[in-house]
């Protein structure tokens, strides 16, 4: 059994699970339709009741009112108001409002009886109800805490499907110091992600470099599974300048969330050379002064012939820009990050962890 905070806490972690690529590729109809249904008291039942029987399985999933204390728990009786609106409004809050932005959602009048499966009253859209009342039902007849988990987290993963969907609002303050910027881009880049979280971070800052120093006409960027080999990029980013009627590709940046090696450069140069690209730029997490010392004497040669290759870590990168393009560009930057994972975040959870960011400046 799980009081109220440690089913908060369970259902924070299982959002976290269900915000994996795995988990969000699963799909069930069903639950889906319920998910999707245009009412939002329908979307918030669907969790709630789920989620008071995994805390609590003498609950039943369909009962609606506590009713008087004596007998409640023996009855599987349940006050999901209540339960809703201490742990489920919250994460849903924490979401972007993934669910809707009922802070009470209980008080609609179909869940004001006192069961789910009482149809009595006359409902509007008693379709949508009924399709809430057979799943619920099913767990109820089961009365499973495996099968009981199994839907919630499908549910968890329905959802999460939802807010892939979603353009999250970030909360970008109006003004933000150089400091305060660095240590943003450092927390996003803490974990792991396959690259993707340096990837959006990069891309953010030549759109910032291309609008305020008029750089570049086009950013352009490669998807996160997309090879350079399939794709003939010579790069992750592109950077892209107006000669006349014409785009001449004018700087290839590679992005790494590792360390580069002279393999990576080699390979690297190969791919400028394919693609008649004089400029490139290695962004990276870190780099071992050992391999550096190994890459300067390949980069020297390579200039001589004509290429031009360049590295600095991608907190460098940042403190350069944005110190030279000034104030107005941090929120700018900061807004930048923000759409490109809205735009393009293979990992749902990307969106949460950006605003998770945002909301510790200041």
């Amino acid at each position: 059994m799980l009081d109220d905070a440690a089913a908060a806490a369970w259902l924070r972690d299982a959002w976290a699970t269900a915000l994996s690529d795995s988990a969000v590729e699963e799909s069930d109809p069903d639950i889906d339709a319920v998910q999707n249904s245009r009412l939002v008291s329908v979307r918030y039942a669907l969790v709630t009741q789920l989620l008071g029987k995994h805390a609590d399985g003498r609950r039943d999933a369909l009962c609606l009112q506590r009713g008087e204390p004596e007998g409640a728990v023996e009855a599987g009786r349940l006050d999901p108001r209540s339960f809703c609106t201490t742990v489920v409004v919250p994460w849903v809050q924490s979401t972007n409002n993934v669910l809707g932005t009922s802070s009470d959602p209980y008080v609609s009048n179909p869940l004001r009886r006192s069961r789910l499966d009482d149809w009595s009253i006359p409902l509007r859209d008693r379709a949508e109800w009924e399709r809430l009342v057979t799943i619920l039902a099913e767990v109820q007849g089961r009365d499973d805490a495996e099968y009981t988990e199994t839907v919630l987290r499908g549910c968890l993963a329905s959802i999460a499907r939802r807010y892939a969907a979603l353009d999250v609002p970030y909360p970008v303050p109006n003004r933000v110091s150089l400091s305060q910027t660095l240590t943003a881009i450092t927390a996003f880049l803490a974990a792991a992600s396959g690259g993707e979280r340096p990837l959006i971070v990069v891309t953010a800052l030549m759109r910032v470099v291309g609008r305020e120093f008029g750089l570049f006409e086009r950013v352009g960027r490669q998807g996160i599974n997309e090879s350079d080999a399939a794709t003939g990029a010579p790069g992750d980013v592109l950077c892209y300048r107006k000669e006349g009627e014409r785009e001449r590709l004018a700087l290839a940046i590679e992005v790494k969330d590792r360390d580069v090696t002279l393999l990576d450069l080699n390979a690297t140069i190969e791919k400028a050379r394919q693609a008649s690209v004089s400029e490139v730029l290695f962004a990276v997490t870190g780099l071992q002064p050992l391999e550096a010392a190994k890459m300067d004497p390949r980069i020297h040669e390579e200039w001589v012939q004509g290429t031009s290759i360049y590295y600095m870590t991608i907190l460098e990168l940042a403190r350069v820009v944005l110190t030279l393009a000034g104030e107005d560009s941090r929120p700018s930057f900061l807004r930048e990050v923000g759409k490109e994972t809205n735009r393009t975040a293979a990992q749902p959870i990307l969106r949460t962890a950006w605003a998770d960011v945002l909301r510790t400046i200041g």
